[in-house]
């Protein structure tokens, strides 16, 4: 796959903390996790990955995460105690399959998240703009 083509995944999940940790550390791992998860399977470039994790009341935590080797941007909250959040993601990168991206979002969010089947694409789509 080339620098030119692009991988699109956008999703929308319900999670829950992993027990014994609050939401803001889960998503702060997971986003780590993921951008490791990118970088391991050939990922080149970055175009965004941004989204937020929102408890349904108070301020929802955005976050925007805009290279592999960064930390994640986080703004917004502090997210309430809750045991459901939902996580709404765009990932815009280069490099990779979609199914790759796909794979690697899954597999990261798995690590720091408990969440089931309620997964919502949003759109899912592969570009190549060379």
């Amino acid at each position: 796959m080339a620098v030119g083509d692009l991988a699109v995944h956008s999703t929308r999940a319900r999670v829950s903390p992993r027990r014994g940790e609050d939401a803001q550390s889960c998503l702060e791992g997971f986003l780590k996790d993921y951008a490791l998860g990118l970088q391991a399977a050939g990922c080149m470039l970055v175009g965004h990955i941004k989204g937020a994790l929102d408890a349904g009341e108070g301020k929802p935590l955005f976050f925007s995460l805009l290279s592999l080797v960064g930390k994640a941007v986080l703004q917004g909250g502090p997210l309430p105690e809750k045991n459901v959040y939902i996580l709404s993601m765009n990932s815009i990168v280069s490099g990779l399959e979609r199914k790759e991206l796909e794979r690697v979002f899954r597999s990261s969010l798995q690590n720091h998240f408990h969440w089931g089947a309620e997964e919502e694409t949003l759109g899912e789509e592969s570009h190549n703009f060379t």
